[in-house]
């Protein structure tokens, strides 16, 4: 034993006083195993004292077993019960875990794929094909999408809210096309903010640290009448720049603003209505790279981005009976970007209709339909434009899904369509087939068919990219992106099951297998060479094409269990593996996806409650080598000491990414940003309600 406390000590002092850039592995065995004795010494000296706030609170275990409006079904259901690799982060886990922004939260979540490239661009996947153009996840917050026509992707940066006011985030891994449509093929994420009645009242978050410098967030919650409710927030967060690989510091600071508010009104036993508007304005700095048409060619160059946008958005309930009920939602957001290579303006409005209702004792009826008019306008620069400069889209849409009750309490089966019919591609059909057994009450299988597509974007259709190479004793030349109008829509037929097994109230295991067969995956393929500009120089073209087909499998697991009422522990696991073919690139593309993303990836938390008010909360974290960045695995901590003040205040101390004082987490191939080391950060913060 006191071999492991010098270790651990030795190690310790490495981090504290920057005398090693990174633990070795003997370091890092002797420091978690000192941790973990630790963690059990502190629950056992704990076991005569009663908890005043029980760990199990909001704990996903309670949250799978409510009735609630769930994404994957869109209709009241036990989490639980469906059929669907399905995970959902409570507002607790986001406490505990220290996580300071929502990309932050998902690295708990098995399956989904975070890194972070510089200190204000990330890239999120589910199931592999993880990079910054990510294009197979649909996000929404609160039913509202938020991806971007120009790539089908997220900016990942300008999702944000007040943390303390989302009740959970439900992650699903596998498609969700037949109810959401397309885009949503290897995953669906779906942030929920809380009901208006549960956050009256004032709130005060205020963080300081090394790397998030500074977020202030202050939101209060109020009646207007007998049966409406009101809340309003501002927020603010400035981040600090990242490290440069060659040393130094990145110029990638951010400073942005945001304030909004949502009002929940009752109209009635049967009807309800609320109203939400979102308004942020800011700007980040980032280092590109720059093509130009002239000598010397290209620049790397210190560049500022500007961001705003606002959104407005309503939902009417209605409620015939227990049985049927009906909603209707529409929203409006524009979205604005403006960096030295590309402004980008986007207006969207959307609307959504849908229906339930019980067919007989067996049968469950929920249909929809859906309309979503898209504008986008750009102006381009010599790196990269688009033609037209500005485009229109529309996008129809109708689903229609039947839950039938084989064997009540114990067999259902869940078939269900949606049609689609957009500019890109045309109608578009994604079936789904989905069973769910539950022999007892503590086991439940599950397994699922189901079809998705992504449409192109308007990168695939309609881009002009400009990339310069340059060889000794040649004249340089250009290499150039071209949108291809004929690329067509990417296919996934998905196979999925499942496996829960919840014996207790305080232990439960998840488990999903998947294999996933694409079609028509879009590479690039050469096009005819030709010259242009003055003076003249060579362009070599390539244009999306649907070249690639291929499978990936693997599975994830999820783990929770609470020994005692003042200790829980959570794991996950999660494995993926590729198997693509692109014979036009003679593999390119298929070996980039698949040294893209990890093989494997697991994450343990532990938290505590001690004497005294205390919390106490570790986090480990493993994700395997990146092969086509050649980026070696990390394995790191984050560590989080928490005080409550009464019920209504706490103060907590934050540290993430114990184990090594700055690492990359990706390398951007396909980008004109330039990836950084993210580094070590520690956080005080000090929460209030009022």
């Amino acid at each position: 034993m006191n071999r492991i406390l010098n270790k651990a000590r030795t190690s310790i002092l490495s981090i504290s006083y920057g005398q090693t850039d990174k633990l070795t592995t003997s370091s890092l065995f002797y420091l978690t195993l000192f941790i973990f004795i630790l963690q059990l010494f502190l629950s056992s000296s704990a076991r005569g004292v009663p908890p005043q706030y029980d760990i199990t609170e909001l704990t996903i275990e309670e949250l799978m077993s409510i009735e609630m409006k769930t994404t994957i079904s869109r209709k009241a259901q036990a989490v639980n019960e469906v059929a669907a690799a399905v995970f959902v982060i409570t507002q607790e886990d986001i406490r505990r875990s220290g996580a300071m922004s929502i990309p932050e939260a998902l690295r708990m979540v098995p399956g989904i794929e975070v890194s972070r490239i510089d200190a204000n661009r990330w890239t999120i996947a589910s199931r592999g094909f993880n990079n910054y153009y990510s294009n197979k996840l649909l996000v929404l917050m609160d039913g509202r999408t938020v991806y971007t026509s120009l790539f089908s992707g997220v900016y990942w940066e300008v999702q944000d809210t007040v943390l303390s006011d989302i009740e959970r985030i439900e992650v699903i891994r596998g498609p969700g096309g037949t109810l959401w449509g397309a885009n949503a093929v290897n995953g669906v994420i779906n942030i929920v903010t809380k009901k208006v009645k549960d956050t009256q009242g004032g709130h005060l978050d205020i963080i300081a640290g090394t790397e998030e410098r500074a977020i202030g967030s202050l939101r209060y919650g109020g009646k207007a009448g007998e049966k409406a409710w009101y809340r309003v927030y501002a927020k603010f967060l400035k981040r600090d720049s990242s490290a440069a690989f060659s040393g130094g510091e990145r110029p990638d600071t951010m400073e942005i603003s945001r304030a909004g508010g949502k009002m929940e009104l009752e109209l009635g036993g049967q009807d309800s209505l609320f109203i939400q508007g979102d308004y942020y304005d800011g700007e980040s700095g980032a280092r590109n790279i720059r093509t130009l048409p002239y000598d010397p060619y290209f620049e790397k160059i210190n560049s500022v981005e500007d961001k705003s946008g606002w959104n407005i958005q309503a939902r009417w309930d209605h409620a015939y009976s227990r049985n049927s009920d009906f909603n209707l939602q529409l929203y409006y957001h524009m979205n604005e970007r403006d960096n030295p290579g590309l402004f980008e303006k986007e207006a969207v409005y959307d609307m959504d209709f849908q229906h339930r209702f019980r067919l007989g004792n067996l049968q469950e009826i929920l249909w929809g339909t859906g309309y979503r008019h898209v504008n986008n306008k750009t102006r381009g620069s010599f790196d990269i434009s688009f033609v037209p400069h500005e485009r229109t889209d529309h996008l129809y849409s109708f689903f229609i899904q039947d839950e039938v009750t084989i064997f009540p309490e114990k067999l259902t089966a869940t078939i269900g369509t949606k049609i689609e019919k957009n500019n890109y591609t045309g109608k578009e059909l994604q079936p789904s087939l989905r069973l769910m057994w539950t022999p007892d009450r503590l086991n439940s299988v599950w397994g699922a068919i189901s079809r998705a597509v992504r449409t192109p974007s308007r990168f695939e259709h309609d881009v002009r990219t400009n990339y310069l190479f340059s060889m000794e004793g040649y004249d340089p030349f250009y290499f150039a992106i071209i949108g291809n109008r004929e690329a067509e829509s990417e296919e996934l037929w998905a196979y999925e099951a499942g496996y829960r097994f919840k014996p207790h109230d305080s232990f439960s295991i998840d488990l999903a297998l998947f294999l996933n067969r694409y079609d028509r995956l879009i590479t690039y393929e050469f096009g005819t060479p030709f010259f242009e500009g003055e003076p003249l120089y060579l362009v070599i073209t390539e244009s999306a094409a649907n070249n690639m087909k291929g499978n990936t499998y693997g599975g994830e697991l999820s783990i929770d269990y609470s020994p005692l009422s003042y200790l829980r522990f959570q794991g996950a696991y999660s494995y993926l593996r590729f198997d693509l073919n692109d014979p036009v690139t003679q593999g390119y593309y298929s070996r980039f996806y698949e040294g893209a993303s990890p093989s494997h990836r697991f994450s343990v938390r532990s938290s505590i409650e001690l004497p005294y008010n205390l919390e106490l909360d570790l986090w480990f974290k493993y994700r395997d080598n990146l092969s086509s960045h050649l980026l070696p695995s990390i394995f790191n901590m984050d560590a989080r000491i928490g005080y409550r003040l009464g019920k209504d205040m706490d103060i907590s101390i934050t540290s993430q990414n114990l184990f090594d004082s700055k690492q990359p987490e990706t390398v951007v191939n396909d980008s004109i940003y330039i990836a950084s080391q993210i580094e070590r950060g520690y956080y005080l913060r000090f929460t209030w309600n009022f």
